[in-house]
């Protein structure tokens, strides 16, 4: 059977985190992200899409500075450690937000430009991903003379996805995938996405129509 495929009769094993599995959902992020207005809606859309394959992500909200920031958590119960084998893997359409600043420098602008709209990655890396980008988003804001919010610091980002992971950390159920056969891997998700970005046409064509949010989205000037 391909990745996905449920069964009944299966019974619910501990899954290695495969890179083709990761692979796989970055592929189907970044098309969500880029052809769809609403982070509300990227999420929606992911977690139906994992949900189709047997996962059961959760969407996680926790308070970030001056307002709450939405992720999604996809753990692996199954396993021997509740960190496990790359799990829990983090979703977050709204990662680019975070580091926003106003008037950036020239060197900042490039590294913030070039990162993709939306993070799919172990915990492990996003750790090394939010110390990358706080660092030099405070630099640039330090060159630009802006004054630094406490909660942009790295070490305060750091806990707050900490915190959220950790809290949200339970017991989820997944179904067995079998990764052995890529190609039929490939098609189930193109033909999954397919259909789910046909039904965002019927429901609201507009929809479909780049915007600035769909690639990386914006947060005001830091006050």
């Amino acid at each position: 059977a391909a990745l996905g495929r449920n069964s009944p009769d299966r019974v619910a094993q501990c899954v290695p985190l495969d890179k083709k599995i990761l692979a796989g959902w970055l592929v189907i992020a970044d098309q969500i992200s880029r052809f769809t207005q609403t982070y509300v809606k990227q999420e929606q859309l992911m977690m139906a899409y994992l949900r189709q394959l047997g996962w059961q992500p959760r969407l996680v909200e926790q308070q970030f500075g001056p307002s709450k920031h939405i992720f999604i958590l996809v753990e692996n119960p199954r396993c021997p450690t509740p960190h496990h084998d790359g799990f829990p893997v983090v979703i977050d359409f709204r990662f680019k937000e975070l580091f926003d600043v106003a008037r950036p420098t020239l060197d900042y602008q490039s590294h913030w430009a070039r990162a993709r709209p939306v993070y799919l990655g172990p915990q492990s890396q996003l750790f090394h991903a939010v110390q990358f980008f706080s660092e030099r988003a405070a630099f640039s804001m330090v060159q630009q003379k802006i004054c630094l919010p406490p909660w942009r610091h790295f070490k305060v980002l750091e806990a707050a996805y900490r915190k959220a992971i950790c809290e949200n950390s339970r017991q989820f159920r997944v179904t067995a995938a079998d990764t052995s056969n890529p190609q039929q891997l490939c098609s189930d998700m193109h033909s999954f996405l397919q259909r789910l970005l046909e039904q965002t046409v019927c429901a609201s064509p507009e929809a479909l129509q780049p915007t600035t949010e769909a690639a990386g989205g914006s947060v005001p000037a830091d006050s």
